[in-house]
């Protein structure tokens, strides 16, 4: 809806900063805050926006001088899951987006800036490995408190579907009724497939870290043979019978986890030093 907006006047391109000789003018900073408010659902203060857009260029040239480019390819790719998230094809995304007072080229300008960030800062990253010792403290440290410790389930999805006309909440209550009377997955299963609308599908297999937090509560707090409270999916009322429950060790995953959280807080945490960095370097005029 918001690409709908009509265009509004033309503003004058007075230079309102440069880059190493490269202009910002003032379209393209109003370029810049409309693709913040519009597409990203971020208002930008005039300020911020020249902010940057001086950091963009800081970035471009730092990328450049390395010798990385964003292909036309890859550039055509981004604007067309926009797109597609938008239910449109690119044409019209990019037609919508001049109706809104967007060039395009302002969109794909801001977000060429953001790949080539991503990927200097990866490079920066890798320049900067995390020592065999502290990333053994580390692991040692969270093993002692359990975060080694994987629990492997095994389950079975038990769904009472809800016929056209029926209420979900009878079917509910005749989902928690049967609830009631599980008590193993060998018998209780069976009797479940006796039960009128209601399908039981195959096991399956989960461990702990491949769950969302409110699943893994889920299955935490139910027993071994046992039905999980039912709640309500596109499919219908749906429980997990929990068939099996068999705890671990994976020091070895919990290893490859901290090691993608440490490098993670590194890169943030010199996002700003580096930007700094580049800054100092560029001939900034406002």
């Amino acid at each position: 809806a918001a690409l709908l907006l009509a265009s509004a006047p033309a503003v004058a391109q007075g230079t309102v900063a440069s880059v190493n000789g490269e202009p910002i003018t003032s379209r393209d900073v109003d370029q810049r805050m409309r693709v913040a408010s519009l597409i990203f659902r971020q208002p930008l203060t005039r300020p911020a926006a020249i902010q940057e857009l001086i950091d963009d260029k800081v970035k471009m040239n730092e990328s450049r001088r390395i010798g990385m480019r964003v292909t036309t390819a890859h550039m055509d790719e981004m604007m067309s899951k926009m797109a597609a998230s938008a239910r449109q094809n690119q044409m019209q995304f990019e037609q919508n987006l001049v109706k809104a007072g967007i060039d395009p080229d302002a969109l794909k300008a801001k977000i060429t800036a953001q790949t080539v960030w991503s990927e200097l800062l990866r490079q920066r990253a890798r320049t900067s490995n995390i020592s065999n010792a502290e990333l053994n403290a580390e692991v040692e440290s969270r093993a002692a408190k359990g975060e080694a410790r994987i629990t492997d389930y095994v389950v079975r999805q038990v769904i009472f579907v809800v016929p056209p006309g029926s209420s979900p909440g009878q079917r509910e209550r005749d989902a928690s009724a049967s609830r009631a009377k599980f008590t193993d997955c060998e018998t209780g299963v069976e009797t479940m497939r006796t039960l009128r609308d209601v399908a039981v599908k195959e096991r399956i297999g989960r461990a702990s870290t491949e769950l969302s937090k409110g699943m893994l509560d889920l299955l935490e707090k139910t027993p071994v043979g046992r039905l999980t409270t039912p709640y309500r999916t596109e499919q219908g009322i749906e429980m997990l019978a929990v068939c099996e429950k068999k705890e671990r060790e994976d020091n070895i995953q919990l290893r490859s986890r901290i090691e993608q959280e440490m490098q993670s807080k590194r890169t943030e945490g010199s996002a700003s030093a580096y930007l700094a960095e580049l800054r100092a370097k560029a001939d900034i005029k406002r």
